[in-house]
């Protein structure tokens, strides 16, 4: 289920108006690079830690960070204990 960030802690008003953050579940924190030729861009983690999904850095949330990324990679981060199954070839 999509959700936007501001269900995860209704008290934070930093999350009421990041309309380009969303949530898979419960879990997933997914943040589309929306600029062509972006070298990466800011994002508001929730309280917690977060991890990243593509280099497995973690990170304290409640605060806004600066992710290195591009179009090609979509800045994913996951809440600790997360199962997340993928399929490599």
């Amino acid at each position: 289920m999509l959700r936007p960030i501001s269900f995860l802690d209704i008290h934070d008003p930093d999350t009421y108006y990041r309309e380009d953050e969303f949530m898979i579940g419960d879990r997933l924190l997914v943040c589309p690079v929306l600029q062509a030729g972006a070298e990466g861009r800011k994002i508001y983690l929730p309280e917690g830690p977060w991890y990243s999904l593509w280099d497995d850095s973690i990170v304290e949330g409640k605060k806004e960070v600066w992710v290195k990324c591009g179009l090609h990679q979509i800045p994913l981060f996951v809440k600790p204990g997360s199962v997340i199954p993928m399929y490599h070839t």
